[in-house]
């Protein structure tokens, strides 16, 4: 099987499903995906993706590691990583998941948006909102939102795409409130 002309349109109508909240259909495409093509990382990251979304972060830790034995350089594992390490109020470890996302591929935007979440509660605003706004910068370029579950996007469309929006929007309305404090002072 190749995977340009097999196995990536098969990935993407699975987050196609996984945007549109078909789950059950989401998840037996990306069954199928790891079934077809067990050597790349992709599978075992959406596998990840689903599990995280459902707050099993062993599961979905062993899923991303399982991708990044396909490939040591798959990016959106290695924020997936950072993602899981992040809910466990692990942020040293997340800094460092998202910084190795962001030296092989310095277009990802989820290790963007997880690097500006940890950077602020690090008290580093300035850092932060350089991330922020690279990964603003990245999305507005055309590239497509995070894999569904890697930043809380889920849904695409629906309910759990709208709470991605709105936890980056809290961000960005906090470092600017913060902001405007050190500037008036």
């Amino acid at each position: 099987m190749d995977w340009e002309t097999e196995g990536r349109p098969l990935l993407e109508r699975g987050e196609s499903a996984w945007y549109t909240a078909h789950e059950a259909q989401a998840l037996a495409i990306f069954q199928q995906l790891l079934d077809n093509f067990p050597e790349r990382p992709e599978g075992y990251n959406k596998m990840g993706v689903v599990a995280a979304q459902h707050h099993r972060l062993g599961e979905a830790l062993e899923w991303f590691q399982r991708a990044l034995a396909c490939d040591a350089e798959h990016a959106p594992a290695l924020a997936n990583i950072g993602n899981v390490y992040f809910e466990r109020g692990q942020y040293e470890e997340a800094l460092a998941q998202y910084g190795r996302a962001l030296y092989y591929d310095d277009s990802c935007i989820p290790a963007h948006k997880g690097m500006a979440a940890v950077l602020r509660k690090q008290g580093r605003v300035r850092d932060s909102i350089h991330h922020l706004k690279q990964g603003d910068r990245l999305a507005v370029r055309g590239r497509r939102p995070p894999p569904p579950g890697s930043q809380r996007a889920g849904a695409g469309r629906g309910r759990r795409f709208r709470f991605e929006y709105l936890y980056w929007g809290a961000i960005a309305v906090a470092v600017l409130y913060t902001l405007s404090r050190v500037i008036h002072r």
